[in-house]
């Protein structure tokens, strides 16, 4: 192997190397709420065609209860708490809290768009489950 070759070759291997670390750490950061709120909010103020003070309080809402329900699940964790349906139920609580300030927010046809959205599988399915636990 030629010395130009080598050389072509370590840089190509380093750039590979920089380029999949940098991928990497990228993928590694988990984003905050206040980002996920903005993020969920935007998507609902597109979806539902939302008004200004609507979205400002949606992301208050977001915020708010994905806060609490990270404390929450946060003392779960600490707490050793091992069962599955524990933490289930601390984030059904929590985003069911979404779906009522929500309601309150929402017009009913946004409303009646938001339970069709990529939210109301969620919802469905949580309503279910907090039904079964009733029982």
């Amino acid at each position: 192997m030629t010395m130009s070759r080598l050389f072509r070759y370590i840089a190509g291997t380093a750039m590979a190397l920089l380029c999949c670390n940098a991928f990497a750490q990228e993928q590694e950061k988990p984003k905050d709420i206040p980002t996920i709120a903005a993020e969920s909010a935007d998507y609902l103020m597109e979806v539902l065609k939302l008004e200004d003070y609507q979205v400002f309080q949606v992301d208050s809402t977001f915020q708010y209860n994905y806060a609490m329900m990270s404390k929450e699940l946060e003392e779960l964790k600490k707490s050793g708490a091992m069962n599955t349906d524990r933490y289930q139920t601390v984030s059904d609580k929590w985003m069911n809290a979404n779906d009522t300030t929500f309601k309150m927010i929402f017009t009913e046809q946004q409303w009646s768009k938001y339970l069709k959205c990529k939210f109301s599988h969620d919802k469905r399915a949580r309503d279910k489950r907090m039904k079964a636990r009733q029982k």
